[in-house]
Order: C-alpha cells, then sequence, then structure tokens
C-alpha cells in the first residue's frame, strides 16, 4: 500500500490576507492540486496531517476547508484529516 501524507498547506483563499511570517496562502491550494496531480495513480491512501487551512477562526475557513476536501474526493482516493493544531 502507498500512502502520501501531506500536511500544513495553511492555505488561505482571499488575497491580502495577514498572517504570520509573510507567507504566500494563497498558493497552498494550488500546491496540493499539483501533488495530487503528480501522485495520481501511485497511491491507495492519502492522510492529511493537519493545518491545511491556515486560521479556523477566520469568517471564510470553512469554505475553505471544503474547497480542499472537494479536490481530496475528487481524486477517488479514500483519505483520512487530522485537524492539527
Amino acid at each position: 500500500m502507498k500512502i502520501l501524507c501531506i500536511s500544513d498547506l495553511h492555505y488561505v483563499s482571499r488575497k491580502g490576507y495577514e498572517g504570520d511570517f509573510g507567507r504566500k496562502y494563497n498558493y497552498g491550494f494550488e500546491f496540493l492540486k499539483r501533488v495530487l496531480n503528480r501522485e495520481r495513480g501511485k497511491i491507495d491512501l492519502i492522510i492529511g496531517g493537519g493545518d491545511f487551512i491556515d486560521d479556523g477562526n477566520i469568517s471564510f475557513s470553512i469554505e475553505d476547508f471544503r474547497k480542499i476536501k472537494d479536490e481530496l474526493e475528487n481524486t477517488g482516493i479514500p483519505f483520512i484529516l487530522v485537524r492539527g493544531n
């Protein structure tokens, strides 16, 4: 069995979000799509090790998480997501 483990995307969809460390928060989703595309057909399970979105308290964080979840579901590969810290 081949497992893809991915974590710490810290994705935020809205441009202009001011978080910590000067990160490029909007790149997280693009990174996820590229990894899933590159590994398609090679893995049997995806494990998400947490911190897919940067801040669960911002108003649109649920939308961002759903976008990530939908992308994972579209692969047809079973996945397990862990909340993170």
